[in-house]
């Protein structure tokens, strides 16, 4: 099976093909920003269900995963089109987008995360380092044990 679906419709690498979304080209930018949304949101449902399936013995519901998908962008373009700074209305609380910014000159900046399930009290934290010219440095995953999910948040904070 040939995975290469862009180069089968194009002519074209899918490396060269993924790279091209990132291609200073103001015609095409609004698009390739779409493209790289779009499949941020998909691997990251993809990375979701893999959690889920090795962790918690989900089943793989591919409909529920497109779902998920479309929901998430569709919830990111509203936040990216109404930047509010209000976390709460009329006792709602609402979902804040608060976009991601490079940290100051000779600084790093580590965003991490914490994944758990409840029937192992197994636990994996991911971090990601990037400079202040907003390069990546490095990255880590690192399995651990934690009594629940707060103390595993902790962990990952410390």
């Amino acid at each position: 099976m040939n995975s290469n679906i862009a180069g089968l419709c194009s002519g074209v690498d899918l490396i060269d093909w993924i790279g091209s979304w990132f291609t200073i080209n103001d015609s095409l930018a609004a698009v390739n920003k779409e493209l790289v949304d779009f499949a941020s949101f998909t691997l990251w449902q993809i990375w979701k269900l893999r959690c889920a399936v090795v962790f918690d013995n989900a089943q793989v519901n591919i409909p529920n995963i497109v779902c998920m998908i479309n929901h998430n962008m569709n919830e990111w373009v509203v936040s990216n089109s109404n930047r509010s700074s209000i976390s709460q209305q009329g006792g709602a609380h609402m979902r804040v987008h608060i976009p991601w910014t490079r940290p100051s000159e000779n600084f790093i900046k580590v965003n991490f995360d914490a994944s758990y399930s409840k029937d192992s009290n197994l636990m994996g934290t991911g971090l990601i380092v990037v400079d202040d010219a907003g390069k990546w440095r490095t990255t880590g995953c690192i399995p651990a044990v934690a009594q629940d999910v707060e103390k595993a948040e902790a962990q990952v904070a410390l």
